[in-house]
């Protein structure tokens, strides 16, 4: 073969590859909300698989970058509200960790049942890796593409939602090989394969039935979503948090338990300000329940330039009108709660999201109320699933989410985030009310299943019954340990499939 020849051929297999990738990276997308073509995550890297298969380490890592920010890039296409580089920067980075993934397959080649293993322990590993630290982001995990799915989810009040990305991969893995091996052997690993998906289904279905049989409610609740944008908050958007949370909640039934407020509902300081004590207060009294509601919090601070610090805080009001909690978030935003590095990095002084940057609370701790514990996410702790666990774990038995999703609008943001609240539910076998400012706000079962919402953009109060529960899951018991496991038995296949194989056959 000519030397022209083969340099067209090595560039035809490169598009090719490239296509491949490209493929991947949008039948992710389309396996999450807006989209919501949920069974596409089935076959969703099977495209790059068989790319990376063909191709050499280096271009691998290249490939895997494609398919990431293809992926990452529609999928938080609405971080461009934003402005187009924080979403392009957010994509790119997120998109890092497929390329070392993409990379670290090539290094395995095929090599039968390792390669099976191996590939989705990879990916689960460096999912869960991604999650980790100040700067942790869940969001693009595969399991939260399977949360209309419920009996799937189930296996995550054991392994949390790791165990169904696992899954998730482990499918897309055995269909790849046997596109690229074509033999028995292959074919008799991809039936085990779905044989094990049909098993965990199963469960899943015996599960549902007898959790949503035995549990009875026993609390009533509402959620107030009062349709306000309260993005910047200035004096008109105060006044229309005044003239429409205070109407809706006082037209309430007075049977109720618990009342919900999102995120920011509060329009000021509720610790400072005698007025709006004395208003929360009545509202409480006059409904005769517990109210729940979000609402910043200011400290002064002559430590700071400003004076002064704020906290994102939720507070539960007692039915007598005391304050009965308090809880501050603690896993704040990278740059849109605080600024890291702002003190010692002059080019972010200017970096300016916010007056002043908010400030952790000191822990996760409960609210306590007579019907039992609460455990309160705040917007983005509700990605976590860390953090539910650590209520749980601290006793809390009813979990809420509160979140102003009204910086998203109409995008596919609020979809999204609503979805992680169902494998809380899930992880924790918790009712899980969550209140969102201007949707999407729901009432989610132990099983995961979307009791009643209210839809994005409407002005409406979610209304039903909870109840406090006091089981353990061994998710909530042992945290992240089917994720470390993915971990260690990655490392070791990896460093198994570097001894020399000698059907291996994919090029160097």
């Amino acid at each position: 073969m000519s030397k022209d020849k083969s340099k067209r051929l090595y560039h035809i297999r490169a598009m090719q590859n490239a296509a491949l990738a490209v493929v991947s990276g949008v039948l992710m997308v389309l396996a999450f909300p807006k989209f919501g073509l949920f069974p596409l995550a089935w076959i969703s890297l099977i495209p790059l698989i068989v790319a990376v298969n063909r191709a050499r380490w280096l271009g691998s890592f290249g490939l895997g970058v494609i398919t990431g920010f293809v992926f990452f890039g529609g999928l938080l296409y609405w971080i461009s509200l934003f402005g187009y580089l924080p979403w392009f920067l957010l994509a790119l980075v997120q998109s890092l960790s497929v390329g070392i993934f993409a990379l670290l397959i090539n290094v395995i080649g095929k090599r039968g049942l390792i390669t099976l293993a191996a590939v989705p322990s990879l990916w689960t590993a460096l999912e869960w890796i991604r999650s980790l630290g100040a700067f942790g982001f869940t969001w693009g995990d595969l399991a939260y593409s399977q949360a209309g799915w419920l009996h799937i989810i189930q296996i995550s009040n054991i392994t949390g939602p790791w165990g169904v990305t696992f899954l998730i991969v482990l499918v897309n893995t055995a269909l790849a090989l046997l596109l690229i091996q074509r033999d028995k052997v292959a074919l008799v690993q991809a039936s085990a394969v779905a044989g094990l998906v049909v098993i965990a289904a199963v469960a899943g279905v015996v599960t549902l039935n007898n959790i949503e049989s035995d549990i009875i409610p026993d609390k009533k609740v509402a959620l107030v979503q009062g349709g306000v944008e309260m993005t910047w908050r200035d004096e008109k958007v105060l006044e229309e948090i005044r003239q429409t949370y205070w109407p809706m909640t006082k037209n309430l039934p007075r049977n109720l338990d618990l009342i919900v407020w999102p995120e920011s509902a509060l329009p000021g300081y509720l610790l400072s300000s005698e007025w709006l004590r004395q208003e929360m207060a009545h509202l409480a009294r006059e409904n005769k329940a517990y109210m729940l509601v979000g609402g910043p919090h200011v400290i002064e601070d002559d430590n700071t330039e400003a004076g002064y610090k704020e906290q994102n805080g939720a507070y539960l009001i007692h039915p007598s009108g005391e304050l009965a909690g308090e809880y501050y978030k603690v896993h704040l935003v990278p740059f849109g709660e605080f600024v890291p590095g702002r003190d010692w990095l002059p080019l972010l002084q200017n970096y300016k999201i916010r007056e002043v940057d908010y400030s952790p609370g000191q822990g996760h701790n409960t609210l306590h109320s007579s019907h039992g514990s609460i455990g309160v996410a705040i917007c983005f702790e509700s990605i976590f699933p860390g953090i539910s666990t650590k209520f749980t774990q601290a006793g809390a038995g009813l979990l809420v989410v509160i979140t102003n999703d009204s910086w998203f609008g109409m995008t596919a943001a609020p979809a999204q985030h609503h979805d992680f609240s169902v494998f809380r539910a899930v992880e924790n076998r918790r009712y899980v009310l969550r209140n969102a400012s201007t949707g999407i706000s729901s009432i989610i079962s132990p099983t995961g299943r979307v009791l009643s919402s209210a839809e994005l953009g409407e002005k409406a109060v979610v209304k039903g019954e909870v109840a406090m529960l006091t089981g353990e899951t061994i998710y909530m018991r042992f945290g992240d340990w089917f994720a470390v496991l993915c971990s260690i038995a990655g490392m070791i296949l990896l460093f198994i499939s570097l001894r020399p194989y000698k059907t291996m056959g994919h090029p160097r």
